[in-house]
């Protein structure tokens, strides 16, 4: 299969899927390389990169943080990285993320590729060049935009994923159906027993077609000034969640948003209760959660107000005005909070 391609800055970012890891060899240099690895995919992959400096890290949001990055700084010192040196994230969207960032502000930026282990990664969180950390209580609030020189999407990587992951990664696909392609919507319903048995083939097929669509978005607003903000459809909310419980992985998270923002969007006279329960449906089919306790819900409204999309006293909230079309919906942070309010306990 052909690199997908996404430009920025007059440079290329290339996206291999299908059996790609045979491509690493002939994507890296010769030496100076060193790699960012999660430590669970160096438990079962580490074979395959043992001959590389390695620098293991945990997965989970908990360590997406400075002083992580603080730590990598230091091996990387350890390891007299320069400016030639070559970094490679290898593994799902926590260590892509920490490895883009630290990448992109060692010596004002070396250069860096990532493999992309889960489906998350895969079909988002490697993709588009957003690089970013937490820092207290804001999500990805430390970052830059800095495209990787290639990114492989190796699909095998899929067969060992804890289900629980791979479900996660469902929430980024459906999500792609829901503000692009209502294929996808259809595909993902009828060839559930496809995915759940991991049939590689048709992966290597779904996996190209949700990166396809973030390249052309991103293609056509790399920075995030315009179009490129529908890619944040159900993440305002979700990335509220992930801050304030541990509950729910960033999949998760993503479900519950999409499902609030679906609510909100319909409130907005959109899309419809029949398509809101289609998709509740579809979410659930994949062991997605569909639901929060009410009770948050202050909490969730209280961290809008950090959210690193907001303008003032306002948010660019993503809605659906259809299955397949997504709009920017500019609203102030009170009225979301009132529309927030305004959703019943059975419909959030």
């Amino acid at each position: 299969m052909n690199a997908i391609e996404i430009k920025s800055n007059g440079l290329s970012s290339d996206i291999f899927i299908d059996n790609s890891l045979e491509r690493l060899s002939a994507l890296l240099p010769a030496s100076n390389v060193v790699i960012i690895i999660d430590e669970e995919v160096n438990n079962l992959y580490g074979d395959i990169f043992s001959q590389y400096k390695l620098i293991t890290i945990r997965s989970g949001e908990p360590e997406k943080t400075l002083k992580t990055v603080a730590d990598v700084y230091a091996r990387f010192i350890e390891f007299e990285a320069d400016r030639h040196t070559f970094i490679l994230g290898v593994g799902g969207g926590i260590v892509c993320d920490i490895a883009g960032f630290v990448a992109s502000t060692y010596m004002r930026g070396i250069r860096f590729g990532f493999v992309a282990t889960t489906l998350v990664a895969q079909v988002d969180a490697a993709i588009g060049g957003k690089n970013g950390v937490n820092f207290q209580r804001c999500k990805n609030i430390i970052g830059t935009f800095n495209q990787p020189e290639f990114v492989l999407c190796d699909v095998r990587f899929l067969k060992t994923l804890p289900q629980r992951e791979l479900n996660a990664g469902f929430a980024e696909i459906i999500k792609y159906g829901l503000i692009s392609d209502k294929s996808i919507i259809d595909d993902v319903e009828m060839n559930y027993g496809q995915y759940m048995n991991c049939d590689l083939e048709a992966f290597t097929k779904l996996i190209a077609k949700c990166v396809s669509i973030k390249a052309n978005v991103v293609n056509e607003d790399v920075n995030e000034k315009g179009r490129r903000k529908i890619l944040n459809f159900g993440h305002t909310i979700g990335h509220a969640i992930e801050k304030i419980s541990s509950d729910y992985n960033h999949g998760e998270a993503i479900s519950i948003g999409m499902v609030i923002a679906m609510r909100i969007s319909q409130i907005n006279g959109t899309i419809s209760n029949v398509d809101i329960d289609r998709i509740c449906a579809l979410l659930q089919q994949y062991h997605l959660p569909i639901s929060i306790d009410k009770k948050v819900f202050p909490e969730l409204i209280d961290s809008l107000s950090i959210d690193k999309k907001r303008n003032q006293s306002s948010i660019d909230y993503i809605i659906i005005k259809r299955l397949g079309e997504a709009a920017i919906l500019t609203i102030s942070l009170t009225e979301l909070s009132d529309l927030l309010t305004n959703i019943t306990p059975a419909e959030a």
